[in-house]
């Protein structure tokens, strides 16, 4: 499997950003942590850079087939509490992901609906 023994990136940060209780964990949804280092092979996957709005779903089922979701998790839609594209709870989740990856500096955040891995983001998945 191409994403092999992969665990949290250690750099700092809280190994559990997702309460307990919450509605990711109710979906069965990763913690963030455990979603970083997959997020970054899949952008690696794609030579490093998506655009989000065009290759976003592809990224969602790479992701939720690796975390095992089910159809309930992946396409649950509340309008009332996401703002993204079709209000699904798990494209936001992924969102939320690549934040915390931009705060570390590991996926570049300069041009709108690009995704692209910093050079400190592929020197961490060449690491693994």
């Amino acid at each position: 499997m191409i994403f092999g023994n992969i665990g949290p990136i250690e750099d700092g940060y809280s190994s559990n950003r997702r309460r307990r209780g919450s509605l990711a964990a109710e979906l069965g949804f990763p913690k963030d942590t455990d979603a970083e280092i997959p997020l970054l092979i899949a952008l690696a996957m794609r030579g490093g850079t998506i655009c989000f709005s065009t290759e976003g779903e592809w990224l969602e089922k790479v992701l939720a087939n690796l975390f095992q979701l089910n159809r309930h998790a992946r396409e649950y839609s509340d309008p009332s509490r996401f703002r993204s594209k079709g209000n699904r709870a798990w494209r936001n989740h992924i969102q939320w992901v690549r934040k915390h990856l931009v705060d570390q500096e590991l996926i570049d955040n300069s041009i709108s609906d690009q995704w692209s891995l910093t050079e400190r983001g592929w020197k961490r998945v060449h690491r693994l």
